[in-house]
């Protein structure tokens, strides 16, 4: 039984996931009833939820429930226990979760994410959905100063739920779909041939972005503000230079991230 990821940082108010994973071991089979508990117990403090409150098993299957936790008011670190039962048997996984306010250090938890679907270009060249990613994966990146390649380790992986989103499409490739948040940047060229590291929130139709695989600047044609809903988003957190290929844009870490 194991959660993915094992850690999230939230601000209050604001709701984060996780993966749970059952699998079957010594041909068990059953159905394995979960159940929740958060600690320490405070005023205000995160709740949480599953998917799924019971998940069957075959002879050497798995199963999967999603746990969710909503931060309240209180601020600082707890711990989610998930625990699966069956008859007389028990096991158990974890999450630390930190709430913080006004924003996570280094700005994860808040804004300025990558859509779930996003392909993230790994170091070998392959690509993986974001929320496929693991902490110690290898990606590619790029260092705008030597104009080279870097490969580069994802360190952590926080998912978080935004109730805005914007969908950037280009005349080349996948659309980039981002949150509304400021802090989010990307490098563009601008009309009139300057290269700047801007915010999403500041972007315009004729702006182009950079593919660094190709070595192209794409235009964007189009910037769809797409307000209320439920979006799960993931901030990527990786080793310098700090950014990365999202559906092969060059994508940097938040403003302020370590």
């Amino acid at each position: 039984m194991s959660a993915n990821p094992t850690s999230n940082c939230q601000i209050p108010g604001s709701q984060t996931f996780s993966q749970i994973t059952l699998t079957s071991l010594n041909a068990f089979a059953g159905t394995v009833s979960l159940s929740t508990n958060v600690s320490p117990v405070v005023s205000g403090g995160p709740t949480a939820s599953l998917s799924s409150t019971s998940v069957t098993l075959s002879s050497g299957g798995s199963a999967v429930s999603t746990l969710y936790v909503n931060a309240g008011t209180a601020t600082g670190g707890f711990t989610v226990t998930v625990t699966g039962s069956y008859s007389i048997l028990s096991h158990l996984t974890q999450e630390s979760i930190t709430v913080a306010s006004p924003s996570c250090p280094g700005g994860g938890g808040g804004g300025g994410s990558v859509a779930a679907g996003t392909l993230i270009t790994l170091a070998d060249g392959g690509e993986v959905a974001v929320q496929n990613l693991r902490v110690g994966m290898r990606l590619l990146s790029y260092d705008m100063t030597t104009r080279q390649f870097v490969n580069t380790t994802l360190t952590r992986l926080v998912t978080v739920v935004t109730y805005d989103q914007m969908v950037i499409s280009t005349s080349s490739g996948k659309p980039l779909i981002v949150d509304q948040n400021p802090v989010q940047r990307v490098y563009v060229q601008l009309s009139d041939g300057t290269v700047a590291l801007l915010s999403v929130t500041d972007l315009q139709v004729g702006y182009k972005l950079f593919q660094p695989v190709s070595q192209t600047w794409v235009s964007i044609t189009n910037i769809q503000y797409q307000n209320g809903g439920r979006h799960i988003m993931y901030d990527i957190y990786n080793t310098s230079p700090g950014n990365y290929l999202a559906n092969g844009y060059l994508d940097p870490q938040k403003e302020g991230s370590p």
